[in-house]
Parts: structure tokens; C-alpha cells; sequence
């Protein structure tokens, strides 16, 4: 398998920074596709397809997190020859926490881990509840988060193409094994929405553990809220990737 990067904004020239973002539970590189428009021509965006989704539907999802990360972590060291940032939304931030330790073990850290919308991952083993509901329950649920347009869910042959891979990475959450590491030497931003059913107040306490650095960003919103936000998000990372 490989990694295969969705890139909007780039410029002529070689990039500052490549703004390396990883999709939501279930989600595909294109949930990024608007913000192309909104970054400088010296910030890149690469948005990361995972296996079983998009451009890559046909590939057999990813056994586990930590192997998703070794994936991935090969094709972003060939990136690396420019600052990286690292962005998760949801299920994507802890992909992107596993990658912020990997590529620093590498030499090759990036300048900063912004996580979205993410608990910390010890408290993901309760979402397991999430990822065992009968059909009509689970779907109940992903509405309840918004983000998805019900129109969507009302067609079976698309409602099992787009629940498969939702439910595999939550059940990847659950499963992913929490292990004691050195926290890292790089900033952590934390966005985080006001209504937003899957964060816990606990988490910002959590995360703060993870590094010296620790900047807590609130929205107004739900669960995806960087989609109502698009403009503000962009600008924050932005200034992040300065």
C-alpha cells in the first residue's frame, strides 16, 4: 500500500510548509478539499487518503493504527524536505499523534501536532459502544454528530460504503493500545467545539501531558466544526505553520 497525497494550493515555487492533514472516522482526503483555496501558495496542503476510502476504496483497510502509521510514516519522510505540520480531525488526530512520535524518532519531527475534535487516546476505549450498534441505532448516532447528509444514509448501497469504513476505524480507537512514551518536543494544538458530544473537558488535562507545549483553541459547534469554521481553522494553522 501506499500513501497518495490530495494537493491543492501549491505553489510554483517550493513550499514553505506542507500542511499534512489526516481524515475523520470513515472519512476520505477530499473532506479537505475547500481548504486549498484558503492557505498562502507557500503552504502545501496534503491531504492523506488512507486505504479503504477514496481514491483508494479498493485496498483492504489498515489492521491496526500503529500499522496505518508505519504506512504512512514511509511516504511522509520523503515529504520531509520541507517543514511538515501535522493536522488530525476526529479519528485522523490520533493517526497523527502515532506519526508526530514516529517521524521524531526519525530526525525528521514536525514543527507542530494540531489534534481536532479528538479525545485523548486513553479515553478512546469507550467509543467501542459506538462501534457495535445494530444499523439503525449506529446510524442514529452519526447523525446526531452532523457532518454527514442524511440524504446519504437513506440509500443502502451508499449508506454500507460510507458506514464499512466508519466502523473499522472506530473499532481501530477501541483496539489501539495505550503505551507510557516520552512526551514530545513539539507544540500540540488542541481544537475543540463547544457542543461537541465526543469531547470531554478531561481531554485538554490529557493532552497536556503529551508535551511541554499545549495550546487549547474553542469553537463554537459540533463535532465538525472545522466545517462551519473552515476560514478561522485555516487561519489558526496558518499561524502555526509561521
Amino acid at each position: 500500500m501506499r500513501c497518495l497525497p490530495y494537493r491543492r494550493g501549491v505553489s510554483p515555487r517550493a513550499p514553505r510548509t506542507r500542511l499534512v492533514c489526516l481524515p475523520a472516522a470513515g472519512g476520505a482526503a477530499s473532506m479537505y478539499r475547500a481548504w486549498g483555496s484558503l492557505l498562502p501558495p507557500d503552504v502545501e496542503l496534503c491531504a492523506l487518503e488512507l486505504p479503504g476510502r477514496g481514491m483508494r476504496m479498493r485496498e483492504a483497510h489498515a489492521p491496526s493504527i500503529d500499522a496505518l502509521a508505519q504506512e504512512l510514516v514511509s511516504e511522509l519522510q520523503q515529504l520531509s524536505d520541507v517543514t511538515l505540520v501535522l493536522f488530525g480531525h476526529s479519528f485522523g488526530a490520533v493517526v497523527a499523534f502515532e506519526l508526530a512520535h514516529l517521524l521524531s524518532r526519525r530526525g525528521c519531527a514536525p514543527r507542530a501536532l494540531c489534534v481536532s475534535a479528538c479525545p485523548h487516546p486513553e479515553e478512546m476505549p469507550r467509543i467501542r459502544a459506538w462501534s457495535e450498534l445494530p444499523e439503525a441505532e449506529f446510524v442514529e448516532r452519526v447523525l446526531q454528530l452532523g457532518g454527514t447528509p442524511p440524504a446519504l444514509l437513506q440509500h443502502p448501497e451508499a449508506r454500507e460504503l460510507y458506514l464499512a469504513p466508519l466502523r473499522h476505524d472506530l473499532r481501530l480507537l477501541w483496539s489501539h493500545p495505550q503505551r507510557a512514551r516520552t512526551p514530545l518536543t513539539l507544540p500540540i494544538d488542541v481544537l475543540a467545539a463547544t457542543d461537541d458530544p465526543c469531547w470531554p473537558r478531561s481531554s485538554l488535562a490529557a493532552w497536556s501531558r503529551e508535551s511541554a507545549i499545549v495550546r487549547e483553541h474553542q469553537f463554537s459547534g459540533g463535532h465538525f466544526f472545522i466545517r462551519e469554521h473552515a476560514a478561522r481553522v485555516v487561519d489558526l494553522l496558518c499561524r502555526v505553520t509561521r
